[in-house]
């Protein structure tokens, strides 16, 4: 049986330099108070959540920003979870027309945060462990819906696992400042609970260390995640990058 997270999801990722630190307290949804303001600001139903007052907009839960507003069902965001060619590229995103608005990297950062948070939302939930209004969500998200059959379970959750943690291994140990990528920070066993699924907590630490670690990190390993991964994390959430 797959060990069940404490966390239902977390926000911010690569934003703070841990999720336990009081700065990122509202960041974070956690299974024992899914009636939190964090938990209602990723995951509330978008008629609740006040519009942005800049654009006017209603925020878009957690899993449906992956979307662009679609419908769960033209979203397919569990296959695009599954793949890094898919994980970290998107038609979208490649239009950098000045009238496209997804050309800026936030279509991606908010695909990967949902991507990460998945595997986890996916085995609270097929547990019965998820409120109503959460577990609304991320079934509506699980499509094709999984069956009862663990090993497909098992092997949906271990694919996208790998997706959202391998190439953040593999940038980290291409960076000209290697030594948090093998026993710390950035280590394999440090990005995934119990070798199963993504830990939110690693992986927010280990976007951070990338993200402010200047020419330290680079040259990138991995084009994909680099191209428009990890560096629309640095835009978003870093002030400046470094390139060479």
């Amino acid at each position: 049986m797959q060990p069940l997270p404490d966390l239902v999801a977390c926000d911010g990722l690569g934003k703070y330099l841990s999720l336990t630190s009081p700065l990122a307290r509202d960041q974070c949804c956690f299974v024992s108070s899914q009636n939190s303001t964090a938990c209602r600001r990723l995951f509330a139903p978008d008629s609740s959540l006040d519009p942005n007052p800049k654009t006017g907009e209603t925020p878009l839960n957690l899993l449906d920003a992956a979307c662009l507003g679609r419908p769960p069902a033209q979203c397919h965001l569990l296959n695009r979870c599954r793949s890094p060619s898919t994980l970290y590229v998107s038609v979208e995103q490649l239009n950098t027309d000045d009238t496209n608005p997804s050309a800026d990297g936030a279509l991606l950062l908010a695909r990967y945060k949902a991507c990460a948070n998945l595997p986890g939302l996916i085995l609270l939930s097929r547990n019965g462990l998820l409120t109503p209004y959460i577990d609304a969500v991320v079934r509506a998200h699980i499509d094709p819906p999984l069956g009862p059959d663990e090993s497909e379970l098992d092997m949906v959750l271990g694919e996208i696992t790998l997706a959202a943690t391998d190439c953040l291994s593999a940038t980290c140990r291409g960076g000209r400042d290697r030594g948090d990528c093998f026993e710390s920070v950035c280590s394999p066993v440090r990005l995934m609970r119990n070798g199963t699924l993504p830990d939110v907590r690693g992986v927010n630490g280990c976007l951070n260390r990338i993200c402010s670690a200047g020419t330290g990190a680079l040259p990138w390993a991995d084009a994909d995640i680099v191209g428009v991964g990890v560096s629309s994390f640095c835009v978003s959430h870093c002030l400046t990058v470094v390139f060479l």
